[in-house]
C-alpha cells in the first residue's frame, strides 16, 4: 500500500479592487508623466479563520520627461504592496491558493514631493483543499492448481439394473474401485438400489 494526495477544488472565484496609494517620489525635479507601465505580481496567501488573505505587489515603471530645456526622459521604479482579503470557507485542514492579478485602468500623478497612484485590479482565486488517501499499489497473484475436469463438479449417477459398475466407471473416466470407495460400498451387489457419485 501507499498513501497518495487528492486535490479537490474548494472555491473559485473572479473578483476586483481598487488601489489608491501616495508614496514619496524618488526624484523631486518637475517632470510630466507620460507613460505607467504596471504589472500585478501574487506573491502568497494566507488563512486566517474564515478569510484568505492574498498578498503581492504592484511593480510600476513611470516613464516622464523632465520640464527643462533639454526635455530629458526619465523613469522611476516603485513597489506597491497589494493586499486583498476575501471570505472563505475551509473545509478541510490543509488547503492551498492559487491566485492571479490581472491589471484593469491605473493613472498617477506627480506633485513636489509624492507620486499618487490609482488603478483596478482583478483578482482569480481558487482555494484547494488536501487529502491523503492510502490506496493498493503492488500485488502480487498466486496461480492457483488446476482443477482437473473431473473433479470440477459432482456428478450423480441414477443406476438401474442393467447397469454394471464397470460400464459406469468407463462412461465417466473413473474405475470400479473409487466409485466403491466414495458411496461407502463394499461390494457391488445391489448397488443400483442407491445414488453413485462418480
Amino acid at each position: 500500500y501507499k498513501t497518495i494526495d487528492t486535490y479537490s477544488l474548494v472555491k473559485s472565484q473572479n473578483s476586483s479592487f481598487t488601489i489608491n496609494e501616495t508614496i514619496k517620489r524618488k526624484n523631486n525635479d518637475e517632470t510630466e508623466i507620460i507613460d505607467i507601465i504596471a504589472t500585478p505580481v501574487f506573491e502568497k496567501a494566507e488563512f486566517k479563520g474564515q478569510k484568505t488573505v492574498f498578498l503581492g505587489k504592484l511593480d510600476i515603471n513611470v516613464i516622464c520627461q523632465k520640464q527643462n530645456e533639454e526635455k530629458e526622459y526619465i523613469s522611476e521604479s516603485y513597489d506597491i504592496p497589494i493586499k486583498y482579503e476575501a471570505e472563505t470557507k475551509h473545509y478541510q485542514k490543509e488547503c492551498f491558493s492559487r491566485c492571479n492579478f490581472i491589471l484593469g485602468k491605473i493613472n498617477g500623478k506627480y506633485d513636489s514631493e509624492k507620486f499618487t497612484v490609482n488603478g483596478e485590479v482583478y483578482l482569480n482565486y481558487e482555494i484547494i483543499s488536501k487529502s491523503k488517501y492510502t490506496v493498493l499499489d503492488t500485488a502480487t497473484l498466486k496461480k492457483d492448481k488446476e482443477i482437473k475436469k473431473d473433479l470440477s463438479c459432482v456428478r450423480v449417477f441414477f443406476p438401474t439394473e442393467d447397469d454394471s459398475l464397470w460400464e459406469i466407471a468407463k462412461k465417466y473416466h473413473t474405475t470400479v474401485d473409487k466409485i466403491l470407495k466414495q458411496n461407502d460400498l463394499d461390494s457391488n451387489n445391489e448397488f443400483y438400489k442407491k445414488k453413485l457419485i462418480v
